[in-house]
């Protein structure tokens, strides 16, 4: 970076460096949660941004008197306890420098990890040099004053790597195990070989005429002190066998493929279930309530199920259990089922923000509670993933079976949405209960809501569900009085009978469009039965030239009568079908194929 000497870059870098120790304090002394805390982040942030418009990035030299830019300290070492250059000076880096980016988090981080430097006494193993490279910072670069055995230089430490040229767990276990198959086949070669080559023969008869000459021995230049030298570890005939090999490669692939955060998760409710002293377990069950959303966030749903169902298996199991540990413990399922927090998983499953497989999200929405129901119910037909979309829909079935009054909920919703899938639920399931809601939706004013209606009304078992099926023959969309007269005839309810007489016989009906009308007249035929015949046969065979009929409402009156079984139903058919009418003919002997009701 090209030297600066204007004096508002100074000022304005002496003034964010100033803000920063205050952050430091502010951060020591306030919860993450707390507004003072989140306000003092906030402006740390803003400050760094408004410098870029100052700098295109800046380095500070960390001496024992302060921090220094450009000959200058912007940041001199007042009290040591509160110093940030002093706490960067005693834990030895030299040199530090910001890039752009480094507000967004890294810098809070940074902070943090300042602050936590401080706290730490002489048993702890870290300091800040290792605090600091733990963290891999991309934004944050620094020297500290240890120098390397080589070059004597101080060492540097850069930002990471690039994310696609690092190893993941998955890539480093299939290296070692291809290694350890390389190492198999390499000692087989060996053996073949059966011996050392003559020119391996030469060069070690060199060494030892080099040894009794006190001539230098042709070999390397010696490791630094603490190197391993890789040829004191070259394998020989009897390094490892094929089973020992085996034997390590299934030991690896075992370790990697272990859950840690479910083996935490054991050793913590192995604690708090055999640890009866109320402190103990009150500190394990805090931890227990922080790690919840990180294993949420961090998708592993695999462990939070864990957590969950162990929690339950844990107060069912633990002797002296306090009443608020037990409060707190079943808490963890409240927590995780509310619907702010279902929404929120959902919508990450969704963008593909996390991504478990279907087994660990099957797993995890086994422990949801049924009051998280119209949630689910909202998002079933958001969701993309098909697989995803059958498991909710599993988890909405099993909600609606275990808990009626939550499905009388969903019916009830603003949505539209929650209320169409809740209707496939009770169609699908026959849920009893919910009767006043589904009658509560007789007059909504969505069509595809009444006609999803019609078949939840038609799998409820009730007369009050029934009669609301009788208001449906009446409204003013075709197919909602089409699909609700089928259902009333499907379950032969006579309560229907005045009104559906009414439609057949009158003149209106014949204005409605042929399957309409076909469907009132088949279900007329299916629940009046043999009281019928006479008025069906008068429609079919009409006496009077004057009261015509037209030919398709007679056709429709034939169909009506093949569900009739009786013998005065079949002789109408019969003569029907010696009418001249084609449309006629052709109904009476489909009727007459037809076995009746």
């Amino acid at each position: 970076m090209a030297p600066s000497t204007a004096t508002t870059d100074v000022s304005a870098l002496r003034t964010l460096l100033q803000s920063w120790e205050k952050g430091l304090r502010t951060l020591a002394m306030y919860l993450p949660n707390n507004p003072v805390r989140q306000q003092a982040i906030e402006a740390l942030r803003d400050g760094l941004s408004g410098m870029w418009q100052h700098l295109p990035d800046f380095s500070l030299t960390v001496s024992e008197t302060g921090l220094v830019w450009e000959s200058e300290i912007v940041l001199p070492v007042q009290e040591k306890s509160d110093s940030l250059a002093w706490t960067l000076f005693q834990d030895g880096l030299r040199w530090i420098a910001f890039s752009p980016g480094v507000e967004e988090e890294e810098i809070i981080t940074f902070l943090g990890l300042v602050q936590r430097a401080r706290t730490l006494t002489d048993d702890d193993d870290d300091d800040l040099r290792t605090l600091l490279w733990s963290a891999d910072f991309q934004f944050i670069r620094y020297k500290v004053s240890e120098l390397e055995q080589t070059s004597g230089e101080p060492i540097v430490a850069t930002p990471a790597a690039d994310s696609s040229e690092r190893l993941s767990s998955e890539q480093l276990r299939e290296l070692l195990l291809g290694d350890m198959a390389g190492q198999v086949e390499e000692n087989q070669g060996d053996a073949e070989k059966g011996g050392d080559t003559q020119e391996d023969a030469e060069t070690d008869g060199d060494a030892q005429d080099a040894v009794e000459t006190g001539a230098d021995a042709p070999t390397s230049t010696a490791a630094p002190k603490g190197v391993v030298n890789l040829a004191e570890y070259e394998s020989t005939l009897y390094f490892l066998d094929e089973q020992e090999i085996a034997y390590l490669r299934d030991e690896i692939r075992r370790e990697y493929d272990q859950n840690l955060n479910k083996n935490a998760l054991s050793m913590l409710f192995d604690i708090l279930e055999e640890q009866r002293d109320a402190e103990a377990r009150t500190e394990v069950i805090s931890i227990l309530g922080d790690l919840l959303p990180h294993l949420l966030n961090s998708g592993d749903f695999h462990s939070v199920a864990y957590l969950i169902s162990e929690t339950q298996v844990v107060l069912g199991r633990a002797e002296e259990m306090l009443p608020e540990h037990g409060e707190r413990l079943a808490g963890f399922t409240k927590t995780f089922s509310r619907p702010e927090a279902v929404d929120q998983l959902l919508e990450a499953l969704e963008v593909a923000a996390i991504e478990p497989s279907i087994d660990e999200i099957e797993e995890l929405f086994a422990h949801l509670t049924p009051a998280v129901l119209s949630t689910i119910l909202k998002w079933h037909g958001r969701l993309s993933n098909q697989e995803m979309r059958q498991t909710v829909e599993g988890v909405a079935a099993r909600m609606a079976e275990e808990s009626s009054d939550a499905v009388g909920v969903a019916l009830e919703s603003p949505e539209r949405v929650v209320v169409a899938q809740a209707l496939r639920l009770v169609a699908k399931g026959g849920i009893e209960g919910v009767e006043d809601q589904l009658v509560g939706l007789v007059g909504y004013d969505d069509i595809g809501i009444r006609n999803a209606l019609v078949p939840a009304l038609a799998a409820v078992p009730s007369s009050q569900a029934m009669k609301a099926l009788v208001k449906l023959i009446e409204d003013t969309d075709p197919e909602v009085r089409t699909s609700a007269v089928r259902a009333l005839a499907m379950r032969r309810f006579r309560g229907v009978l005045p009104v559906l007489e009414g439609i057949v016989l009158g003149k209106e009906v014949r204005a409605r469009d042929l399957t309409e009308r076909r469907a009132f007249f088949e279900a007329y035929g299916i629940i009046a039965g043999e009281s019928g015949v006479s008025k069906l046969r008068e429609i079919l065979l009409p006496k009077l030239f004057w009261r015509s009929v037209d030919s398709d409402t007679r056709g429709c009156a034939a169909m009506a009568l093949g569900h009739v079984s009786s013998q005065a139903a079949r002789t109408a058919l019969q003569r029907a079908t010696k009418n001249r009418d084609h449309v006629v003919r052709s109904a009476a002997m489909r009727a007459l194929r037809q076995d009746g009701p």
